[in-house]
């Protein structure tokens, strides 16, 4: 049995509602519905429960609905939602992704189930893969909010160069074990990390950073700093 799906249906257009409903029973998906006409009802309904995709209108009465969709994404529901409108083009299109909108459907197209279906498939996918981008995001900057807590009770710090671009990045620890005031730009100038080695530290530095390029094997090094 597939995945019961919970759908939201804000339209005025009684037609239309029904029309999006038959379409997906056609194309094989559970799904319940709900519906509302307008604006208000479509407040009224939307915070009830975490709805896997909301089909839009593009005009309600009373009110655009674009800008609502723009005021759901301001009150913080994230769910897919699909924009039916009364005709495609490259404008609605950029006119949906701004404000929000996962996709659009044109409403000549409600008739085939397999234009509703491949909305709502597609519309979900983005949202999954939208999602897991954000628990990757906040998994990685707990990790280096951990790091960071990490290095600042060990007094260790660490130090990047990107041998591409030829600048350096230096965590905050670096800048208070070298004394330096500012870490408000962790970015530094290139050779900035060798201006607080001794000139004979340096020397074997630059030497063991050479063979690192050119072997492609990692060193280890004890550098006095002033």
């Amino acid at each position: 049995m597939k995945e019961m799906r919970h759908i939201l249906l804000i339209d005025d257009d009684a037609v239309d509602r029904g029309t999006i409903r038959r379409a997906l029973v056609r194309d094989g998906w559970t799904v319940d519905f709900e519906e509302a006409e307008g604006i208000r009802q479509a407040w009224e309904k939307i915070g009830i429960r975490n709805w896997d995709c909301v089909f839009l209108d593009y005009r309600l009465p009373g009110g655009d609905g674009l800008e609502l969709l723009k005021l759901f994404r301001e009150k913080g529901f994230h769910m897919p939602v699909v924009v039916v409108t009364s005709q495609g083009d490259e404008k609605v299109a950029v006119d949906v992704m701004r404000a929000g909108g996962s996709d659009y459907i044109s409403k000549d197209l409600l008739l085939s189930s397999d234009a509703v279906g491949t909305v709502l498939r597609n519309a979900l996918r983005m949202h999954e893969t939208e999602e897991e981008r954000k628990k990757t995001a906040k998994a990685l900057a707990e990790s280096e909010a951990r790091l960071a807590e990490a290095q600042r009770i060990a007094n260790i710090g660490s130090w990047e160069w990107d041998a591409v671009n030829a600048q350096e990045y230096w965590t905050e620890q670096v800048f208070h074990i070298f004394g330096h005031k500012d870490a408000a730009n962790r970015f530094m100038p290139p050779q900035s990390f060798g201006k607080y080695l001794f000139p004979a530290c340096l020397e074997l530095f630059m030497s063991a950073f050479d063979r690192c390029l050119i072997d492609k094997q990692s060193f280890k090094v004890d550098l006095r700093i002033v």
